[in-house]
């Protein structure tokens, strides 16, 4: 009868316990619905930087003190999350009322350039590329004048081995365009002027995108001409602020070319882009090889 007292309490207490630990509300993990909604999107990290920024913003003072700890231990050998969180940190149009935080920026883009250094596929290539741009151009905001050219002459150098690399020139406003272009540099430049700029008829706009085809949505292939024709051609373009194109002039490549490459950039999406919280059209070129 003892027994029988003594394992019906051990019950009753373990069912307590367990209704107790049912009844704590589940602390989430740092950083978890920035993940899921990371995973939500087709695009990923590349997806609606507006929606990735707000959640972040809403877990930056969620975290309070803890930030900067849990931020670390969430980027933690992820070379893509290096990049995008440092421009979370430090773009206007991404802070969604918090304060900016361009050192630890700083700081994140040196440690992803780190995660990079012996890798040569072409992403992690390409992503060291743009580390070294954003890299320069905060360096040089932040009064880092050495930093600042040794990340230019390291970005220039990928560009004078394959002007592909090209693709991975972030989007940025012309005033940090001028910045960019204004350090010197060791390295014999591969001009990363837009070609065609100076069309009277080229809508204006604030953001330069450089090369745009890694970053289409919709990127559809041109079409073939029926005679015997091959080479590359350079479609200068402006899209809007929906991403839609709206203006495409092909400003090099074969002339039998020209035609079908605008004809298929003109049918091209973007990803909508905002500078300092407000949209704005973009311009950049897409490049198109036709091969028989």
């Amino acid at each position: 009868m003892r027994m029988k007292i003594f394992l019906g309490r051990l019950v009753g207490l373990f069912l307590l316990a367990t209704s107790v630990v049912h009844a704590q509300p589940q602390t989430r993990a740092p950083f978890a619905i920035l993940d899921e909604q990371v995973r939500s999107q087709p695009a990923g990290w590349n997806g609606d930087k507006s929606k990735l920024s707000t959640v972040f913003a809403a877990e930056r003072l969620r975290l309070g003190r803890d930030f900067e700890s849990a931020l670390m231990k969430y980027i933690a050998n992820d070379a893509e999350k290096h990049y995008w969180i440092s421009a979370f940190l430090e773009y206007s149009d991404y802070l969604h009322g918090n304060k900016s935080l361009p050192h630890l920026s700083m700081l994140i883009i040196e440690e992803g350039l780190a995660l990079l250094r012996d890798k040569t596929d072409d992403d992690s290539v390409g992503l060291s590329l743009s580390f070294n741009v954003v890299g320069a151009v905060l360096a040089e905001k932040l009064g880092l004048n050495t930093l600042a050219i040794s990340h230019k002459n390291d970005a220039e150098r990928r560009l004078a081995e394959n002007a592909d690399w090209g693709a991975f020139f972030p989007a940025m406003s012309e005033e940090e365009r001028r910045l960019y272009d204004g350090l010197p540099s060791a390295i014999k430049r591969v001009s990363t002027s837009l070609p065609g700029g100076d069309a009277a008829d080229r809508p204006k706009t604030r953001v330069s995108g450089g090369v745009l085809n890694s970053r289409a949505i919709n990127l559809p292939l041109p079409s073939y001409p029926s005679a015997d024709a091959s080479g590359e051609v350079v479609v200068s373009i402006v899209y809007d602020e929906t991403g839609k194109v709206i203006w495409a002039r092909a400003m090099s490549g074969p002339t039998l070319l020209q035609k079908p490459a605008e004809d298929a950039a003109r049918k091209a999406t973007f990803p909508p882009f905002k500078l300092e919280g407000k949209l704005e059209k973009v311009s950049g070129v897409l490049i198109y090889r036709f091969v028989r």
